[in-house]
């Protein structure tokens, strides 16, 4: 099985290798698409995650882990074919469709293949899993901004082959020990009943929900603005873009930093670093300082992520793992919709108000998680 974790590795760095990431808004821009056109694509696919989340968790505990996961790294590659062909609303769309079924099976199976290949590892595995897709990203935001730089199309199908080459690995992957799913629609909805009826579960899911959303906010979408705003050029952006991607690479260190501070400790100091970084962006500080209190953010995320996909696993106590963590991400997307939009809109006139509601939604994760640690001392 710890062959498992090595491929799983590999399949982690070739699909962090997403060349057109610096440029995939100016990439649909240039064929013809407008900003709330891409904002209604977006908006289709987290909705379409919701929709097939819980049934993706449901395939893959029928057939397997490798099979779902396999598929899934099969139709990842015939969406980046789309977005390289792709030149108008619809050809872009259709990309997301398939994406989002990709993106809804695969965020249950790869954790459980992590966590079943070697049990007594996972937070570490997760640590370097995450850390892995984001060294791509890196390599692939360098030769980008080097080799590649204006050929939109190059970038696109550069992407498409690193993700085939991932489909290759994955069919070498062994399938996991996990009892065949018995689950019925019935039972399903049992399970969702749990998630709410385990408190422990409930705010840590919730917590990291907050937290996720939060980032994606503010780190992918308003990051970007807050560095123009504060007098960064384009070229600028595009080195600190790079800054804020290594930060990710600190996942690998969770294990490590928690046990070095202990987890209490650890997530008090995350959550008073980003509290710190949100409180000083609403000023509107100098480039350096806000891509410096951004990277902050980043970090904060990933040192936690790690943790919290450990302490959920550790939470689940059924064989159908995968449904079971189909639930949780069910729940984090649907506090994406809640929040996306009033964050969004609070951003017409001036990033303050929604740096403002970023702090009050990082106060109510810090409260959701510190009843998960209350409920666990319990």
């Amino acid at each position: 099985m710890k062959r498992n974790i090595k491929i799983m590795f590999i399949i982690a760095l070739l699909q962090g290798l997403v060349f057109y990431a610096p440029i995939s808004t100016l990439y649909r821009q240039a064929s013809g698409l407008n900003i709330f056109q891409i904002s209604i694509i977006e908006s289709i696919c987290l909705a379409l995650c919701l929709l097939l989340e819980l049934p993706w968790g449901l395939v893959a505990d029928k057939i397997g882990y490798r099979k779902a996961f396999i598929i899934c790294c099969l139709l990842y590659v015939v969406s980046k074919f789309i977005f390289w062909q792709a030149t108008d609303f619809f050809g872009f769309l259709l990309e997301r469709i398939i994406l989002s079924i990709v993106l809804s099976g695969i965020s249950g199976v790869d954790n459980g293949i992590l966590y079943l290949s070697d049990p007594d590892n996972n937070q570490k595995n997760f640590g370097i899993y995450s850390a892995l897709g984001t060294t791509g990203l890196v390599i692939a935001t360098l030769v980008y901004s080097l080799v590649i730089k204006t050929d939109y199309r190059l970038a696109s199908l550069l992407t498409m082959i690193g993700y085939f080459l991932a489909f290759i690995a994955a069919l070498f992957l062994t399938e996991v020990k996990s009892e065949k799913s018995k689950l019925t629609f019935k039972g399903l909805l049992l399970l969702i009943k749990d998630l709410f009826t385990n408190k422990k579960l409930l705010y840590l899911v919730i917590a990291t929900g907050i937290f996720t959303e939060v980032r994606q906010m503010i780190v992918v979408v308003i990051s970007q603005v807050q560095y123009l705003n504060s007098g960064l050029s384009l070229s600028i952006i595009g080195i600190a873009y790079l800054i804020v991607t290594l930060g990710g690479l600190c996942s690998s260190f969770s294990e490590k930093v928690t046990n070095w501070l202990k987890p209490k400790k650890f997530i008090y100091l995350i959550y008073l670093s980003v509290f710190v970084s949100l409180v000083v962006l609403i000023f509107n500080p100098s480039g350096f300082i806000s891509v410096f209190l951004i990277l902050i953010l980043e970090i904060g995320f990933a040192l936690f992520m790690p943790l919290s996909e450990d302490l959920q696993n550790k939470e689940i106590t059924i064989s159908d793992r995968a449904s079971a963590l189909s639930v949780n991400f069910l729940m984090i997307d649907s506090l994406g919709v809640l929040i996306e939009v009033p964050m969004g809109y609070l951003t017409l006139n001036s990033l303050k108000p929604a740096y403002f509601f970023a702090i009050i939604l990082m106060i109510g994760s810090f409260l959701f998680l510190k009843q998960y640690l209350a409920e666990v001392k319990s």
